[in-house]
């Protein structure tokens, strides 16, 4: 992972207490699903990145683990 998580626990501590880590939860989420969503338009589009294949991994590896 790049400084993403970095950047929402520095976000989480400058808000401080129950209602920061609250928004830095919320922000963590609205980044993956734009991230998703990126994701599905490339796979639309038939111009996966390399980085893309290990979100497939991941949710094969998920799927595998809950069988």
């Amino acid at each position: 992972m790049d400084g993403r998580d970095e950047r929402i626990g520095e976000a989480e501590q400058e808000l401080g207490g129950e209602r920061g880590r609250d928004e830095a939860e919320l922000a963590q989420l609205q980044a993956t699903l734009t991230r998703l969503r990126e994701l599905r338009r490339r796979i639309a589009s038939g111009e996966l990145e390399p980085g893309d294949l290990a979100v497939f991994d991941a949710l094969i590896e998920e799927a595998m683990e809950t069988m």
